[in-house]
């Protein structure tokens, strides 16, 4: 450790031990601010003046901003970023005037340590009318060798979003989450991704040849999220996918989608659509089925091994289905916690069968849809 970690600053009558702490430590406790405040250190003394500079951890949040358009400031932001050398006021009439947050997040990208970057937080939702945020900068990022990364754009439009991220060997975790309407924002030519183990994409329109160079290009991927993404896709093929978890309600009801994947533990499923067809899924051990339209159960005779299953089925022609499709699902000797939504009569069928086919049943937990049918009428249980 040397001198300057050592020192013990007198300060009003009290002693400041935290800036006699090593730079790891220090820097390790900057990394759970957000990056405008472990910046605002720089203005406690000298030995903090570069300390955020080696922090691990980008945290980049509009909202430190308020709307990212105030009036700017000099005397307030000057010293955040000034580190000898000449402040460059990007608002002066010899520049292109931009959003305050977006000149600070640069200026850190330009004068931070070229240290290799542990997780990048990205927010973007502004609360009025702000222009295309552009999302270039990641060409940066993605040379610090980041292992995480983590953007979220809320009701705002769209950005092009760089392939580069996308050819990052050191990333392990990827967020990418847009609160619009579903957009082709990711279409790279390539993905090359040998340590990424868990992707959540949120927003996207994804197409089977996404698919196909997603699994392709990440060969260790075991946690797969798609959160209100439009699938154009048939087919989800992994033989290394731990998790899959899909909540989307922008399916083609048309559709039918596959999933096969033999090393699958946990699979969660909430939709409108489309069919669904399990196949090559025996490692399965948790299942949580929800579907607004569904033409056949043949899913169902997929997840015979599955200890947890939890159901929300569609409310109409259940009973045909299960005369077509049920004789064909096998006992599910190892299933021990049920749980059932239903809201129609006839939904009873469908629990009277697995309780005969659950030898091993240990808990049973039914949920009545508030508005429930009885012979086709639908009757409130609350009356």
């Amino acid at each position: 450790m040397d001198n300057s970690s050592r020192l013990c600053v007198q300060m009003n009558g009290g002693i400041d031990r935290i800036s006699g702490l090593p730079d790891p430590i220090l820097t390790h406790i900057l990394s759970f601010l957000p990056t405008k405040e472990a910046v605002h250190t720089c203005l406690l003394s000298k030995r903090w003046k570069n300390m955020w500079a080696s922090v691990p951890v980008l945290n980049f949040d509009l909202k430190e901003f308020g709307d990212g358009y105030s009036d700017f400031k000099l005397e307030d932001y000057e010293t955040y970023i000034h580190r000898g050398n000449e402040f460059e006021n990007p608002y002066n009439e010899y520049h292109d005037p931009r959003p305050l947050f977006e000149w600070f997040l640069h200026g850190v990208l330009e004068n931070r340590e070229p240290l290799h970057l542990g997780s990048l937080q990205f927010r973007w939702a502004p609360d009025g009318g702000c222009r295309q945020v552009s999302l270039n900068w990641l060409d940066d990022i993605v040379l610090l060798m980041p292992r995480v990364i983590s953007v979220f754009i809320w009701k705002h439009p769209c950005p092009d979003f760089p392939d580069s991220v996308f050819s990052c060997t050191s990333l392990e975790n990827f967020e990418l989450v847009v609160d619009n309407v579903p957009k082709e924002l990711v279409s790279p030519k390539s993905i090359s991704l040998p340590s990424l183990k868990v992707l959540h994409l949120g927003g996207q329109v994804l197409t089977d040849d996404f698919m196909k160079l997603l699994f392709l290009g990440c060969p260790v991927l075991e946690e797969l999220e798609l959160d209100e993404c439009m699938l154009v896709v048939s087919d989800i093929s992994s033989n290394v996918l731990k998790k899959l978890v899909i909540n989307s309600f922008n399916f083609n009801y048309d559709d039918k989608i596959q999933i096969s994947c033999p090393g699958l533990l946990y699979l969660d499923v909430c939709s409108l659509g489309p069919t669904l067809f399990l196949k090559n899924v025996a490692s399965l051990v948790n299942a949580y089925i929800s579907l607004v339209d569904c033409d056949d159960f043949k899913f169902l005779s997929s997840l015979f091994n599955v200890t947890t299953l939890s159901l929300t089925l569609p409310f109409y022609r259940i009973k045909d289905l299960l005369e077509k499709d049920f004789p064909k699902c096998q006992p599910f000797t190892n299933l021990k916690c049920l749980e059932f939504t239903f809201r129609r009569i006839s939904h009873f069928r469908l629990i009277v069968y697995l309780l005969k086919h659950s030898p091993n049943l240990q808990k049973l937990t039914l949920y009545l849809h508030e508005l429930f049918y009885i012979d086709g009428k639908e009757e409130d249980l609350n009356q």
